[in-house]
């Protein structure tokens, strides 16, 4: 029986400490994909930003072409009438 229970605690030992190196390595994988998950989501939200700045920046562009499509218009329109009124 002594030489059975010598045996075995080395066997439950090793599996215990593999075991334990087991969930070390594992919580460190987890922490790592932690991190580059909230890198990832940093990322994102950064990207997110800019392309809202990047929308801003070209509704103000189209609606200054609109604004100035429509003075040419209306300088043209100026122009058409002040040449027909000297006809």
């Amino acid at each position: 029986m002594k030489l059975f229970k010598q045996k075995v605690r080395p066997v439950t030992e090793i599996v215990g400490s593999f075991t334990a190196e087991l969930r070390k390595r594992k919580e460190e994988q987890e922490a790592i994909t932690r991190a580059k998950a909230q890198e990832m989501d940093t990322e994102t939200e950064e990207y997110r930003a800019k392309m809202e700045a990047l929308q801003s920046v070209q509704k103000e562009a189209i609606n200054e072409t609109i604004a100035a499509t429509a003075a040419i218009k209306g300088f043209e329109n100026m122009f058409n009438q002040t040449q027909q009124s000297e006809e």
